[in-house]
């Protein structure tokens, strides 16, 4: 009996000594994985903090404005972001409201300026929208127009560090607040808008998620995720940039603003400037068309910071009224105004030049 007991036990023992091995390697394996992986982790937040990291050198003192319909803002008129990776300076503008009518935390914009622009125009849009409870942040693109001396390049070439330097804004949010203590802890950094007007719409549309055709790198994007909603005042519609298809990889909330004599600068109509609502993918997009609007909306681009005034008071408050409903639907989460956004009627009790159109 003894034999034939020893016969049925050793297989049992020899299986059981194999499971134990190969449990032995599996956790000997997950052990050197899980080693690799922390010392990858190490390697990669070594290899962050080597970076070249953006940094503010200089800030201004704050300065009261009257603001536009006399709602009081402040500004810091000079902030200057040291971009080390890229080896430049990036001149910011930082508009927020004197007082803040809401308990919650600021939500931000960030507007580019058009071609040949600064960050000190826009005053128009850029108050009226703080003393409703935002912060903005205007920057000075490559091309800006400097305050005093030679016009910088105006050459339309380097359109790819536009959206660079958008992102690298985002990067500095909180050197930013730390850098302004009327700001800090006020920022909402989870609700981001990025707006812009002609050049400075088309770099909204990058960081929005079009794509763009680069001759050395073909097809390329500039998404930044933080982005909730993009605001286009007269952009750019197809060119040597882009094919039709370029502007259906913008899924997040855009609105699009136009006017029927707001020409391109190639000749092109004002439908021309219809293609970013058309072409990209449907759900919260939303175009504005103002009869007899032209590329200026009546003295947006171009308006003191001390004294703001319109030149058509009525076409600049149509922009002022409906980006602000937009920037309030998707970056307040108002329900109100997302549903002000769809009716046609409400658009109508702004002005009668209004046309909307919605998808």
């Amino acid at each position: 009996m003894i034999g034939p007991l020893i016969l049925v036990v050793r297989p049992r023992l020899g299986v059981g000594a194999f499971g134990v091995r190969i449990a032995l390697i599996e956790i000997l394996g997950l052990v050197i994985l899980l080693t690799l992986l922390v010392v990858a982790g190490v390697l990669f937040v070594r290899w962050l903090q080597s970076r070249p990291r953006p940094r503010v050198v200089s800030v201004s003192k704050p300065v009261a404005l009257k603001g536009v319909d006399n709602a009081p803002v402040s500004a810091v008129e000079v902030l200057v972001l040291r971009d080390q990776a890229r080896r430049k300076k990036l001149h910011l503008r930082i508009t927020y409201p004197s007082i803040i009518t809401s308990p919650t935390k600021l939500p931000i914009i960030v507007f580019s300026h058009g071609r040949g622009g600064s960050k000190d125009d826009y005053q128009l849009l850029v108050q009226y929208w703080c003393a409703r409870d935002y912060a903005c942040i205007q920057l000075n693109h490559y091309d800006a127009l400097p305050p005093k001396g030679k016009r910088l390049s105006r050459d339309l070439r380097d359109w790819a560090s536009r959206p660079k330097d958008v992102s690298l804004v985002l990067d500095s949010l909180s050197d930013i607040m730390q850098a302004i203590p009327e700001l800090a802890e006020r920022l909402d950094l989870e609700r981001i808008g990025v707006g812009g007007h002609s050049f400075g719409a088309h770099t909204a549309q990058l960081l929005g998620g079009m794509t763009a055709r680069d001759h050395e790198r073909g097809r390329v994007s500039y998404r930044d995720r933080r982005v909730s909603a993009v605001f286009l005042l007269s952009p750019q519609g197809r060119g040597r940039l882009h094919s039709p298809d370029s502007w259906s990889t913008i899924r997040l909330p855009m609105m699009t603003i136009t006017g029927t004599r707001d020409d391109g600068r190639n000749g092109e109509d004002y439908t021309w400037r219809l293609d970013p609502f058309e072409l990209s993918a449907p759900g919260d997009k939303y175009l504005i068309v103002i009869r007899d609007a032209d590329h200026g909306f009546g003295g947006i681009p171009r308006s003191s910071a001390q004294y703001p005034y319109a030149q058509d008071e009525e076409v600049a408050g149509i922009v002022q009224e409906e980006s602000l409903r937009f920037w309030n639907a998707y970056l307040k989460g108002d329900i109100d105004a997302r549903e002000a956004l769809r009716s046609e009627r409400s658009h109508g009790a702004i002005s009668t030049r209004v046309e909307l159109r919605t998808k």
